[in-house]
């Protein structure tokens, strides 16, 4: 063997290294004794696999929110219900490989998620929601009829943060008014010796400088400019 085709071996094996322990399965178990039951002690298992023909999920499945690790890849779902935003300890999820058209918005309230694979299915678009994963290191998009609008950027070196940037960027947000601020009683009021009242308002305002996406990557860049949050905190001052 060449010397170029020993190093062209070398890369597609490290790559596939690379590819397996990114999504390396923990299927390290141990069955408990009669002895182990007999004095208490208890198991812990912080993944789940399910594989096969599955069309269906138990409604049962969203009770074990201990999980970090979620593979429901290789199966015929057609569906994730919105209660798979009860999961919020997830860190892996694996849906790759099933029937899915489309993906709840409550996917972007798993905020520890780092890896979520979604190769293989029949997705013609993607939640805004998905922006709101300022965690997520690894995601798989192949293999699904998506525009090319998205493909363009998911296919630009780092995609994956600039496609979660774009989507929170353009996600749509309440408009309703932030909670009133709750007032702070420093002292008693008394009411026998001579008093002047007056208020106080008093802002921790962010300098701009640090109002970055490396440091709030959950939060949209517009929402970070200066511009619109002196307009916000001027805004409040004028109506208060």
């Amino acid at each position: 063997m060449s010397n170029t085709s020993s190093r062209m071996f070398d890369k597609a094996l490290i790559r596939r290294e690379t590819d397996r322990e990114r999504l390396e399965r923990n299927r390290t178990h141990h069955i408990l004794s009669p002895e182990e039951i007999a004095a208490g002690k208890t198991t812990h298992w912080p993944e789940l696999e399910i594989t096969g023909t599955i069309k269906n999920l138990s409604p049962g499945l969203w009770n074990l929110q201990h999980l970090t690790a979620l593979y429901l890849n290789d199966n015929s779902l057609y569906r994730i219900p919105p209660s798979i935003a009860l999961l919020q300890n997830l860190k892996r999820l694996d849906l790759a490989n099933n029937k899915l058209r489309s993906l709840p918005a409550e996917i972007g309230d798993l905020c520890n998620l780092r890896e979520l694979m979604l190769n293989n299915n029949y997705l013609r678009a993607l939640p805004y929601e998905l922006g709101k994963l300022f965690q997520l290191q690894v995601m798989g998009l192949k293999g699904n009829p998506l525009g090319s609008d998205i493909m363009s950027i998911f296919t630009e070196v780092n995609g994956t943060r600039k496609l979660l940037d774009f989507m929170l960027d353009n996600l749509g947000v309440p408009t309703s008014p932030p909670p009133p601020r709750p007032w702070m009683q420093l002292a008693p009021l008394d009411r026998n010796s001579p008093t002047a009242l007056f208020t106080v308002m008093c802002y921790n305002v962010l300098c701009d400088r640090y109002a970055t996406r490396g440091l709030y990557g959950y939060c949209p860049q517009w929402a970070l400019n200066w511009e619109y949050r002196k307009k916000m905190i001027l805004d409040e001052i004028k109506h208060f």
